[in-house]
């Protein structure tokens, strides 16, 4: 076995298996180029089959063992198995032995913390051209002395074009030197662990030793990707100030809040400049950019965080973190690590688009499989810490562990795309439900049945799952109500009104309930986003359909505790043009329950003000007029019985789709674009026509039944 050419008339096994011609070396030039192991079959009659046979029989009852932990009663519909079978963690998919390598893999080149994708029809993965391509990695990262970095993260501010200009002439050049930055250590270190005690669980991207080691690389100044690790560092502590609540940071560290969050904010803007982020292949800098944009949508900048979610998709799609690690010689530490980054960013843009309406194409376009379900110190360093690591790893397991809250919040998010797929083809709720169904069962199996109370964080999970599946529901019983996309015919909306009054109400209870149970753990933060938007559009489109309703004062609970949540100290949803429609779903509830007592609730103070848009020509000139004038239009009030309210006119827009889902019908976009209310002394109209709402609402068909599913 050691010449270079073996006397097998066979080619080895990854060859024959791809059925590509093999040169018969050892290794072959296949296995060398796609980092694989080059094994030749034993002749029959060698002590070696045995080996392998037994080995192989050792597999197969691992197989059947996990087989039996993960089995699924129910199965789902063609189209969902197409979504998600590229991404599933199911023992017969496994990676990790290099059996189903799919022959557009590609190739990968890396080392240390950079990496560099060349995908399947790259001209530089032609052999003939080179004997590597190592010399990738090697490109200078440096921009010229007295060159500005392409891109600053602080041109996200709104300013116009000249003002831009002259900030750049009038702003000194950036430091070279960020040690100013710095908190003393002492503080650094209790932030740091604050990091890790109450943001990292639910985000479960890095691993604790390892960030913990570099640190101490970093102070030392024995570091090589300093300033990346230093980026790091910074993004870590913005994000755990900007989510925390401000009486601990000045419990802990003696300052404002608003003063260390902008310090810090800062802080990690000039790292990623001096890290020079529009160029970087590194994976420590993707961390922190990732912790960057969580913290934007944690605090309400949602749309920035948004469009840096595409930057930081192609960082990672031109680093290959959207390919499966396992296929290209990874040790088992970093396709752990690397699995953790890609789950985390796919998350965040399925939340992302779900609140801009759009839709998220990371999922489809990864074959990238679930991380583990394990504890950071089942990885012991150094002796994992290393790229071509070939020792077996820790195995995943049930029950609770330190990436559990992680890995359910990102199983959730898998369960929202899928049911967005499978709504393109699906004829009746029941295929819809059984996405739901399947998510339900594993996460069941994996993760809430092992749970014995014993930590308070499993609390605290449970309460989150139930409300994010009930979410779930209520997007399934929307689909019968769509007009914008195909819309379920199996049964009337009208059938549905008390079910999606339910479960809309339930969700909002068990994310006040979860609120509550995490406040004293410091882990509140972790309830405002993904923000259900539809829910709460939900609960107030029934508020407004069933005013008599037997649950009225809960719902309104449940509606003044989700302003709250979503509207504080730490978080606003100013930036968030859908909180528009949620305020205007309420303004309509508020007019048909005038018993209501609604001054002094949450829900009733606005942060977005609409202004009035004429219609007709007199109105334009009058507008005009008063321009000219100098008159100052007035904060747009809306007039309602019994509130003391001054009754002036306001102009409205409908209400857009939240999540996809359109609340009215497709009628109400072919008026003007913004529906002027006059004065009036009956009660509040909106613009909506009563007809057009009971289209939507009120579709009576007695006979038809809703699936009913007990999650």
């Amino acid at each position: 076995m050691s010449s270079d050419v073996l006397n097998f008339n066979k080619p080895c096994s990854a060859c024959r298996r791809r059925k590509v011609k093999c040169d018969k070396s050892q290794p072959c030039n296949n296995c060398t180029r796609h980092r694989v192991t080059c094994v030749y079959e034993a002749p029959r009659e060698s002590a070696m089959s045995q080996q392998l046979l037994q080995d192989r029989v050792d597999r197969l009852e691992r197989m059947v063992e996990d087989l039996t932990a993960y089995s699924m009663s129910n199965s789902v519909s063609g189209s969902h198995r197409k979504s998600t079978s590229s991404s599933s963690n199911s023992p017969f998919s496994n990676f990790d032995d290099f059996n189903d390598i799919p022959s557009d893999a590609g190739s990968q080149v890396f080392h240390s913390s950079n990496s560099y994708y060349m995908g399947p029809n790259s001209w530089m993965n032609v052999n003939q051209l080179g004997p590597g391509q190592q010399h990738l990695l090697h490109m200078c990262s440096q921009d010229r002395p007295g060159e500005r970095s392409a891109w600053s993260m602080t041109m996200l501010q709104s300013h116009s074009p000249s003002q831009q200009q002259q900030q750049q002439q009038q702003s000194p050049p950036p430091p070279k030197d960020l040690t100013h930055f710095h908190l003393p250590i002492q503080k650094e270190d209790i932030l740091m662990g604050l990091f890790f005690d109450h943001v990292e669980p639910w985000i479960r991207v890095n691993h604790q030793p390892y960030f913990w080691q570099m640190v101490g690389d970093f102070r030392h100044g024995t570091c090589l990707p300093g300033r990346d690790v230093e980026a790091l560092m910074f993004s870590s502590q913005y994000i755990t100030a900007a989510v925390l609540p401000a009486g601990l940071l000045q419990e802990k560290l003696g300052v404002t809040k608003p003063e260390l969050v902008n310090h810090l904010q800062q802080a990690a803007e000039l790292a990623f400049d001096q890290a020079n982020l529009m160029r970087s292949r590194s994976v420590i800098l993707l961390s922190a950019l990732l912790y960057y944009i969580t913290a934007q949508f944690h605090t309400g900048n949602c749309e920035a965080g948004s469009t840096l979610l595409g930057l930081a998709s192609s960082i990672a799609r031109r680093m290959g973190m959207h390919r499966e690690p396992a296929y290209y010689g990874y040790g088992p530490w970093c396709i752990e690590m690397r699995r953790r980054m890609w789950g985390h960013l796919a998350t965040l843009d399925a939340q992302a688009c779900s609140a801009d309406g759009s839709e998220s194409v990371l999922t489809s376009i990864s074959d990238v499989q679930r991380s583990f379900n394990l504890d950071d110190n089942d990885f012991q360093l150094p002796r994992f810490v290393q790229q071509h690591q070939t020792e077996p790893g820790p195995r995943d397991c049930e029950g609770y562990s330190e990436a559990t809250a992680a890995l359910i919040r990102r199983e959730i998010c898998r369960t929202a795309n899928a049911i967005s797929e499978a709504r393109r083809s699906a004829v009746n709720c029941y295929d819809l439900m059984a996405i739901v169904e399947e998510a339900v069962k594993y996460i069941r199996l994996k993760f809430v049945h092992h749970f014995d109370g014993s930590d308070p964080m499993q609390h605290v999970i449970s309460k989150w799952y139930n409300a994010m599946i009930k979410s779930l529901t209520v997007s399934v019983l929307y689909s019968h109500a769509s007009t914008s996309g195909p819309r379920l015919q199996c049964h009337a909306y009208e059938q549905l009104q008390e079910r999606l009054y339910e479960d809309c109400l339930v969700c909002l209870e068990e994310l006040t309930q979860g609120e509550k149970a995490a406040t004293p753990y410091h882990w509140q933060w972790a309830f405002r986003w993904p923000m259900p938007f539809h829910v709460i559009a939900g609960m107030l489109s029934c508020l407004a359909s069933l005013p008599d309703h037997r649950d009225t004062d809960r719902a309104w609970e449940q509606i003044d505790a989700a302003f709250r949540r979503y509207n504080n100290n730490d978080v606003t949803m100013a930036k968030m043009p859908a909180w528009y429609s949620i305020e205007l779903l309420c303004d309509q509830a508020m007019v048909l329950h005038p018993n209501q007592k609604h001054e002094g609730r949450a829900y009733a103070k606005r942060i977005h003000t609409p202004q009035p848009r004429p219609h007709s020509q007199q109105q334009r000139q009058h507008s005009h007029h008063q321009l000219a004038t100098g008159n100052e239009t007035h904060n747009a009030q809306i007039h309602q019985k019994g509130l003391g309210l001054g009754g002036i006119s306001v102009s409205v827009m409908p209400c857009p789709g939240v999540y996809g889902i359109d609340i009215y019908d497709e009628s109400l976009r072919k008026h003007h674009s913004m529906v002027e209310v006059t004065e009036t002394a009956d009660p509040m109209n909106m613009g909506f026509p009563d007809n057009d709402i009971d289209n939507v609402f009120f579709n009576a068909n007695a006979d038809d039944e809703y699936l009913s599913i007990d999650v």
